[in-house]
């Protein structure tokens, strides 16, 4: 279920080995304007992108979101562009972005401690 209702009214984008965690990437871009861009090997844990850019937008690096729920409603209704190497622990980047009109820029490797 890595990818259960993905993009069900918005749209995905996701490279190489992107989304395969559980529930790594249920529910993104669920709802009508959401946008999900997932560079390779990121949201690779258990519901490390779940939710993200439901209705906002959202673009990943690559080997970003790594851990349990690092991303988790990331973008929910914002704007949210997250680096290469960067949101690696757990819950490290859980709900940024979550309102409507934010616009967030998270840099390469960071977000990184536990």
């Amino acid at each position: 279920q890595s990818c259960k209702s993905l993009a069900e009214k918005g749209t995905a984008t996701l490279a190489k080995k992107a989304c395969t965690g559980s529930q790594s990437c249920q529910d993104a871009a669920k709802d009508d304007d959401g946008k999900f861009t997932v560079g390779e090997e990121s949201c690779t844990q258990n519901q490390s992108c779940k939710g993200a850019a439901k209705k906002g937008d959202v673009t990943i690096g690559e080997e970003s979101c790594t851990g349990s729920q690092t991303c988790d409603s990331l973008g929910e209704k914002g704007k949210v562009t997250v680096g290469d190497g960067s949101c690696t622990a757990n819950q490290s980047c859980k709900d940024v972005g979550k309102d409507d009109g934010d616009d967030i820029t998270i840099g390469d490797n960071s977000c990184t401690g536990g």
